[in-house]
């Protein structure tokens, strides 16, 4: 069993839109919850948990220790709530887990390799899905899957959940998960169409940032 991150939290009294006080001080308000515990509010120091953050990431085991509490909680980091612009984080759920029992979470795929499509020219490889759910026990739950697009060799080839190569212990958490859509071929022409149309979208977002921060008179 790897050894798990601790993380120091403090309970929090203040609740509803008041929290913005605690976001200016540079405090997360937070929230503990878990199939056998009442939802408790905490807050955590932004530093603190960015710290912690860049060393586990979004899928392994986090003991958090309330001040004033002599036990430690394993939690997984279940939800980060982002600021829509300047992605600075809002809000966290912390769930609560029995690490002998197994959970289910959402995984990050991330592809590897280059397909002999690509290199043909014939296409480019879309990622159709950025996460997939599995079920594991906590500590078994791996930081991302693996994809290998290598094995794309033709432009009517697919890659689904059930392709996937899971680590030992890692199941996908139902069957529809099988039939997911992970990759595809992008054929020549709709993906210069495609990359016109994120063009446009950057330039939208650009505009509106641009605007968002233009100071009133």
């Amino acid at each position: 069993m790897p050894d798990t991150e601790t993380l120091e939290v403090d309970l929090r009294s203040i609740k509803k839109k008041k929290v913005g006080r605690l976001r200016r001080e540079g405090i997360i308000p937070a929230v503990i919850y878990g199939k056998t515990t009442s939802s408790t509010p905490i807050q955590v120091g932004y530093k603190d948990f960015e710290a912690v953050y860049k060393k586990i990431g979004g899928t392994s085991i986090l003991n958090l220790r309330i001040k004033g509490e002599d036990r430690q909680r394993d939690t997984l980091i279940h939800t980060i709530q982002r600021h829509i612009l300047s992605q600075k984080i809002l809000h966290i759920d912390f769930l609560e887990v029995d690490v002998g029992k197994p959970v289910t979470v959402e995984v990050p795929i991330v592809f590897k390799g280059k397909s002999p499509v690509e290199e043909a020219g014939k296409g480019r490889i879309g990622q159709e899905a950025t996460y997939i759910y599995v079920k594991a026990l906590p500590m078994n739950i791996p930081s991302e899957i693996e994809v290998d697009v290598s094995i794309i060799e033709n432009t009517d080839q697919v890659i689904h959940g059930s392709d996937l190569k899971l680590p030992e212990g890692v199941t996908l958490a139902s069957d529809s998960e099988k039939d997911t859509v992970i990759a595809t071929v992008v054929l020549p022409r709709v993906a210069e169409e495609v990359e016109i149309e994120e063009k446009e979208e950057e330039e939208v977002e650009e505009a509106e940032e641009a605007e968002e921060e233009t100071p009133e008179e």
